[in-house]
């Protein structure tokens, strides 16, 4: 068993950063509370961030505004490292798009950065929404 208050560099997996923002089961909150409130450095995977919103959304139904400012509190610490120009990118489309999912916006976001646009897709709603995304036409 790994001693938390050792951990000077780690990665956090979904279920880590779902009960710290959830506070759903008080002693685990705290277990990544504590990590977070000492020195040190901890990684989230994109992967990661995905699931922690599909989560947020499919099974707690929370409200992307909360889901929004999850991402934003995540993008907010100095010891989180994660793809912080992109999350911050992709929060407010994301927020401004109900009809799109979060991956679709996370890939519009990355067609741009990566200066790889349009993003070509078979989804006329995406390609109706987001300036980033054209549509394949067969």
């Amino acid at each position: 068993m790994l001693r938390k208050s050792i951990v000077k560099t780690a990665s956090l997996d979904a279920c880590c950063i779902l009960r710290w923002l959830l506070q759903d089961i008080p002693e685990q909150a705290q277990a990544v509370h504590d990590l977070l409130s000492n020195p040190g450095s901890y990684h989230i995977a994109d992967t990661t961030l995905m699931e922690v919103v599909y989560v947020l959304e499919r099974i707690y139904k929370q409200e992307r505004y909360f889901i929004a400012s999850c991402l934003n509190l995540i993008c907010s610490l100095n010891q989180i490292k994660c793809s912080r120009q992109l999350i911050k990118s992709v929060i407010p489309i994301y927020a401004e798009n109900p009809a799109l999912s979060f991956a679709d916006c996370w890939a519009a976001v990355c067609a741009e950065l990566n200066k790889a646009q349009p993003l070509l897709t078979f989804d006329k709603k995406l390609a109706s929404k987001l300036p980033q995304a054209e549509l394949l036409v067969v």
